[in-house]
């Protein structure tokens, strides 16, 4: 399990969270319940295969920030 913070700057906001290996295939994308500026979401990584990841964060469908996460 992991857990994002994601600040949005705004309330209401539903950014959606997509996890792809480093070959570019998607193997996870979550819709995060919007409510608040700043957002806690947990995700589950235990049932990806040991490796780096590519955490992206999109907004109205367009990427905001990503990040590297490596699976042990």
């Amino acid at each position: 399990m992991a857990t994002v913070q994601i600040t949005t700057g705004k309330s209401k906001t539903r950014p959606l969270i997509g996890i792809t290996e480093l070959q570019a295939k998607t193997v996870s994308t979550q819709q995060v319940p919007g409510g608040l500026s700043t957002l806690y979401y947990k995700i589950n990584i235990g049932n990806l295969a040991q490796g780096i990841y590519k955490l992206t964060v999109y907004f109205n469908g367009i990427e905001n920030q990503s990040i590297r996460v490596l699976k042990n």
